[in-house]
């Protein structure tokens, strides 16, 4: 049977590489090889009616290839003998680049001996099996692709490209009399270059040679792309695939606007054009009357008809400078109305253009300039460039203000070529006129009456127009889709625009995100226009201000990853103004050297570095960001902060947080604390009780037993109460305790050490030991159990050690196996579990050079990567939000939300107090991120929810609210029974009116101290 299976995927990898072999008899041991196991989920590819399809792979020699298999439902006509004959036919006869690639079949009967009543024995049919094998198409059907979101942002080559492919493959069928009769966009799949091929021949009539219709009472296919004559009377004919062909073109052709690399160098006009013809003969096709529409053959010749006429206005107007010198998106702009508001639009321009630059020029027609004004609404934009413009419409007040502008007006965007060096002052109506090839660009303004008191929540996909309207308000307002970015050939740049507030608070910082969807390493550069303005001092106060850093910013985006820059605007006195610019090098990470090696500013040497990029294969691109001194107010979602100093005690070496009490826990070298806070009125009280121990490392509570738990540096393991009385005490490990995690669930403990060794300990059982992991080369710095996994299995990291060399990993283990079932090799600092998101769950891990990467579990790779100005040391994932804290070595905190990977928010550092640890609070409703640093712990309230919603607002900032601090200040290396009254009475006095006094009992016996 080996030796069968074996011949067979030879003859499979045969046929993959030579199209003009013939499909092959497949026997099932063979298809059971390939697939591997059919109960298997992450198997199946896709499913229909008429079976589930699965993904197979050819393992033998050479590299692994992928191919369909698709297993017929018992109840699908063609698992009937007759048919699934007349389909295998009909797949054989097909053989053209736009069908899709057929293999081979299996036709599989187990028959078993069953005996009767009568006691005779009898051969039995007992299991039939009928199943397909393809190429596998690796972009999925086109119908998949037509319902993903970036469906608009396929350009028109791409949907040309389909269109006329899926007519090429159906042209052959029919010359070869064959009519497919259930064409739709779930049966064309898509290849890797995006060409067609059309599938699933269940339906499918094979006509005799002087056949072209036959009469049915059978009436099968999918509503919508039936062709009416089958449901009315049974006619089926050629004409019926026409009919689902013009539904398919028609979905095709809506909603496109971008000319794609064929016809780039056409105008808007004439792509236009181009589309309505394609439109048209999609309505031909779709006639009630078959007789109308066209064959396949007329329908081809339309085709070509049209792409002639393109060429010929290619070829007579020349290249895309002639034509239409800059690519502008979108072309349409809907303004809602609303009195006394200023709305603002983005748009962008691109040169696409190797090396022409292109001064442009907004200009009005029908008025609109008078009430709307343009954020960098002139400019010289250089070879392979983006700039991002935004336009502010302010309407005025009154009834008659508003009705004038009801129906369509124009912008124009005027272009034409110029020298490098060309200086943006210099670009006047006038010097247009002096030019030869001049452009104009209409860009349609729509304006549009709101409806009367209706809450409203509207976003148009290709406009990114967001329009929000409350209820009891007679206009809307807008804002930018918080989605909006500036979408380059090499990096993805959000936002739009550079937002600051008219009037600018302290330390007002913007965060600036470079998302990387390439394959290829990308190298930046981002300078700002006022350098004595704007640095990335992320969340400097006091001292630090005084170290002002270099004005610009360089670095590194590996693929699918996000780099947030931090722009921190220095002179806040003086307001930003709409002059302002920050301007971006990309360039793929070739042999041009490092960024850092050439001076000044981007348009001093991008042709330099284009070119040296060009010479060696690479790409390079050039955007620039406007800054938007009319963002409207500051939106700060931090409502205060507070700072618990902890200095006294010692150090901090770890922090937990109590999950349903206003709990904080600290450890410290020689000491255990216990911090209340609490909420009353405006003010803030803290509580704590300490325990003087012997050089404790690590604390943990277990919430449910109202315990808490400690590691300390000799391996031993303390169990105290919540007021800090010793329960239990056990020898651990034979080396210091480093990490400590609690099973959500089930009386258990993991402990991990510098003896490489990690424990399952289960306290219902005298806390004794049940299982004893090992694997880690390095000790394992952390052990988290995964809290949606009913807790059955947990992650344990260690980092590198470059001196005796031996790498990092982290591991997935399940707490009854002592074999882990995931290994991932590199370094890693810290790790923890989120919650649920969109796409499942991830695992987050900040890696050895402070990366913080996603990570995908299931599928075993890391998703996406954030990388910050500050190496990440320590990061900690929100219980129910997709939310993830990540602090670095400088005490700078950054908030990531996990739907769109982006640094929502930014926690300052507090002096040079190194982090130490993360948390959330989460009590009634009282939100806040609790910061362990060195010597204290900050207590951040903040709208944790607001930040992890995919549709945030969009303006924020960090800048730092007025702080609330209540500080308790005891050495404890003085502490006295008297001393402790005393300076009790003087506490007192201190803190003043408060509803809660502070207290302090000395314990002799038990050596503790309690703040209460």
């Amino acid at each position: 049977m080996e030796d069968l299976v074996h011949k067979e995927v030879d003859a499979l990898r045969k046929i993959l590489t030579d199209t003009s072999g013939e499909p092959i008899k497949l026997s099932y041991a063979t298809i059971d090889y390939l697939v591997g196991d059919f109960s298997d989920e992450d198997c199946v590819i896709g499913r229909g009616g008429f079976g589930v399809v699965y993904m197979g792979t050819l393992w033998d020699a050479g590299s692994p290839m992928k191919v369909a298999i698709k297993k017929l439902n018992s109840t699908s006509p063609s698992f009937d003998d007759e048919q699934f004959v007349k389909e295998v036919r009909c797949l054989k006869m097909a053989k053209h680049k736009n069908i899709v690639q057929f293999l081979g079949y299996c036709a599989d009967t187990a028959n078993e001996v069953m005996e009767l009543p009568d006691g005779k024995h009898v051969l039995v049919e007992a299991l039939r099996q009928r199943l397909l094998c393809f190429k596998y198409a690796p972009n999925g059907s086109l119908d998949h692709f037509i319902n993903k979101g970036n469906f608009h942002a396929m350009d028109w080559t791409t949907r040309y490209q389909i269109i006329k492919g899926i007519c090429q493959g159906l042209q052959y069928l029919h010359e070869n009399r064959i009519n497919h009769l259930d064409l739709k966009p779930e049966n064309v799949l898509l290849d890797i270059d995006m060409e067609p091929k059309i599938t699933d021949f269940g339906l499918s009539r094979c006509f005799d040679e002087k056949q072209s219709r036959i009469q049915t009472n059978n009436i099968c296919g999918t509503p919508g792309y039936i062709a009416p004559e089958i449901i009315d009377c049974g006619d089926v004919s050629y004409k019926s695939d026409i009919y689902s062909l013009g539904v398919i073109i028609s979905k095709l052709s809506t909603g496109c606007s971008m000319p794609g690399a064929n016809y780039s160098s056409i105008s808007h006009e004439h792509l236009q054009h181009m589309m309505k013809r394609v439109d048209e003969l999609a309505k031909s096709c779709g006639d009630d009357d078959q007789h109308k529409r066209p064959n396949i053959n007329e329908l081809l010749c339309k085709l070509d008809e049209i792409e002639s006429e393109i060429e010929t206005v290619i070829r007579v107007n020349g290249t895309s400078i002639d034509q239409e010198p800059l690519y502008v998106h979108p072309r349409k702009l809907v303004w809602p109305l609303a009195a006394n508001s200023s709305m603002p639009f983005s748009l962008h321009l691109t040169n696409k253009s190797t090396d022409d630059h292109f001064a442009f020029m907004f200009l009005d027609f029908g008025g609109v300039a008078s009430s709307c004004s343009i954020l960098g609404n002139k400019g010289v934009i250089p070879p392979q460039s983006t700039w991002g413009i935004v336009l502010h419409l302010q309407l005025q007040a009154g009834e008659s203000a508003v009705s004038e502008k009801q129906g369509k007006e124009m912008v124009i965007v005027r272009s034409t070529v110029v020298e490098k060096g060309f200086r943006s002052n210099d670009i006047t109506v006038d010097m247009f006129k002096r030019h030869l090839s001049v452009q104009d660009i209409e860009l349609e303004v729509i304006f549009v009456e709101p409806p009367q008191s209706q809450p409203l929540q509207l976003y148009e996909f290709d406009h990114k127009l967001q329009l929000d309207a409350n209820r009891g308000t007679s206009h809307g307002t807008t804002q930018t889709c918080p989605d909006e970015s500036i979408m380059t050939e090499l990096l993805d740049i959000y936002p739009f625009e550079v937002g600051y507030p008219p009037k600018p608070e302290k330390f007002c910082t913007r965060t600036i995100h470079l998302t990387n969807t390439t394959e290829d390493t990308v190298q930046f550069w981002m300078v700002p226009s006022a350098n004595a303005r704007y640095y990335t001092n992320e969340g400097g106060t006091g001292s630090q201000r005084s170290k002002k850093v270099p004005d610009r910013q360089l670095g590194f985006v590996p693929p699918q990853s996000t780099y947030a820059v931090s722009w921190l605007l220095w002179d806040e006195k003086c307001k930003p103004t709409n002059t302002e610019s920050f301007e971006i090098l990309m360039v793929t990470r070739t042999d041009v050297g490092h960024l850092s090696g050439i001076k000044g500013y981007p348009g001093d040497f991008d042709e330099q570095v284009f070119n040296a990029a060009r010479d060696k294969g690479g790409k390079a691109h050039r955007a620039c960001l406007f800054v938007d001194n009319n963002s409207g107010p500051d939106k700060n979602y931090h409502r205060y902060e507070r700072v618990l100093v902890t200095k006294y005690f010692g150090e901090i070496t770890s922090m937990d947080v109590h999950p349903t009490t206003l709990l904080v826990l600290t450890g410290h070298q020689n000491f255990v604390c216990i911090w209340r806070t609490e909420k009353w009125q405006n003010h803030v009280t803290e509580h704590a009780r300490g325990f003087k121990d012997a050089m404790d490392f690590v604390v943990k509570f277990i919430a449910r037993m109202q315990w808490v738990l400690s590691g300390d540096k000799t391996g031993k393991v303390n169990v105290y109460t919540t007021e800090l009385k010793l329960l239990h005490t056990f020898t651990a490990h034979s080396d210091q305790v480093i990490s400590i995690a609690v099973h959500p669930n089930h009386p258990y403990v993991l402990t991990s050490s510098d003896d490489l060794l990690i424990k399952l300990w289960n306290w219902d059982n005298a806390w004794t030991c049940t299982r004893e992991f090992q694997g880690h080369l390095n000790p394992a710095t952390q052990v988290v159990f995964n809290p949606n996994d009913n807790a059955d299995s947990f992650a344990s990291c260690s980092r590198a050690s470059y001196d005796c060399g031996r790498p990092g990993n982290v591991k997935i283990w399940r707490i009854d196996s002592t074999n882990p079932e995931t290994d991932l090799y590199g370094g890693f600092r810290a790790i923890d579990w989120s919650a649920p998101v969109k796409d499942g769950q991830y695992l987050v891990a900040i890696v050895e050079r402070g990366y913080t990467e996603i990570w995908d579990m299931e599928k075993q790779r890391c998703v996406h990567s954030i990388i910050c100005a500050g190496v990440h040391t320590q990061v900690a994932c929100h219980p129910t939000l997709p939310i993830v804290v990540a602090g670095d070595e400088k005490g700078v905190t950054r908030i990531i939300n996990l739907n769109t990977f982006r640094v929502e928010y930014i926690i300052p550092a507090v002096g040079n107090d190194p982090l130490i640890a993360l948390g959330f609070s989460d009590i009634a409703g009282y939100k806040s991120v609790m910061i362990g640093r060195k010597n204290m712990v900050s207590h951040v309230v903040i709208d944790l929810e607001t930040l992890a919603s995919p549709h945030r607002p969009r303006f924020w900032h960090d800048n730092n609210a007025k702080q609330s601090e209540k500080i308790c200040k005891i050495d404890p290396s003085k502490l006295s029974e008297d001393s402790l009254l005393t300076e009790n009475k003087e506490s007192n006095k201190a803190v003043g009116d408060r509803s809660a006094s502070t207290k302090a009992i000395f314990f002799s016996k038990c050596r503790s101290f309690c703040l209460f």
